[in-house]
């Protein structure tokens, strides 16, 4: 029988420490090589696609159940609820303020119209108290008394106009050189001192001797009637030409002058 030959292992060469070291260095520089190219070609993608950058939102995949699509519902049904809720809210307060103004501009127009009037002086007849376009306030509500003046009716034309009262109702009344004189007693009329004066020194009477029978044919002054007369007595058209004035045509009693402001007054 022939014998087989059977390979000879030869033994392996064992490499020097200085090959290792040649061999760990190459690998180095080949793996930081790759590395830095890998790095490069990133900055090179962010550069060229700036959305890339952004981060997108994790999407939820989680499977949506029934109880949370009902949360959501609900969650929406409230909101809507609550504004709807807030709007009702907003057109009654709305209501509420437009009533209040609507009803306050009505009370306070009706207590005005009942109570207050701001009349226009027109002509010269209350010289010098009061001129001509004069705005005065009249009051609806004040108690008639005697030199007070009223805002009032003319009993014969009916136009609107100021006087003062003089004669009161059951009183007689004259003049006599320049002074009052009512049921026979001697009334100073304080307004009238500087014109009475001035008057006197340049030798006549500012207001006429006359007695009430010769103007209005009567003893005493009726039950609701009124005398009245102006102050610029010279000229003044009066209860001395038209008579007594009904208590019923007085609209009320002049208390200030608010127009012009400079001479804004109260009587």
């Amino acid at each position: 029988m022939t014998s087989l030959k059977q390979p000879v292992k030869r033994p392996k060469k064992k490499r020097s420490s200085s090959q290792n070291k040649v061999k760990t260095k190459e690998e180095y520089i080949r793996n930081n090589r790759a590395e830095k190219k890998l790095v490069a070609e990133k900055k090179l993608k962010k550069v060229a696609d700036p959305a890339a950058k952004k981060k997108r939102p994790r999407k939820n995949n989680r499977p949506k159940t029934a109880n949370s699509v009902r949360k959501k519902q609900q969650l929406k049904k409230k909101k809507i609820q609550q504004q709807r809720c807030k709007r009702q809210q907003l057109k009654l307060l709305l209501k509420q303020l437009v009533l209040t103004v609507g009803i306050s501009l009505v009370l306070f127009s009706t207590i005005i119209y009942f109570t207050i009037r701001t009349p226009k002086m027109e002509g010269y007849a209350m010289t010098t108290t009061l001129t001509n376009n004069d705005r005065v306030l009249v009051s609806k509500v004040s108690e008639l008394k005697r030199f007070k003046m009223v805002y009032f009716k003319h009993p014969q034309t009916k136009e609107k106009t100021i006087r003062r009262i003089i004669g009161m109702p059951g009183e007689e009344l004259y003049y006599k050189n320049d002074q009052l004189y009512i049921n026979n007693k001697l009334i100073p009329e304080r307004f009238l001192e500087k014109a009475v004066a001035e008057a006197k020194q340049s030798g006549f009477l500012l207001t006429q001797d006359f007695s009430l029978k010769q103007t209005t044919n009567a003893e005493r002054i009726p039950e609701d009637k009124f005398f009245v007369m102006g102050d610029n007595r010279q000229f003044s058209s009066d209860s001395r030409d038209y008579g007594l004035i009904d208590k019923k045509d007085i609209i009320g009693i002049v208390e200030l002058r608010v127009f012009p402001i400079h001479a804004a007054a109260h009587f």
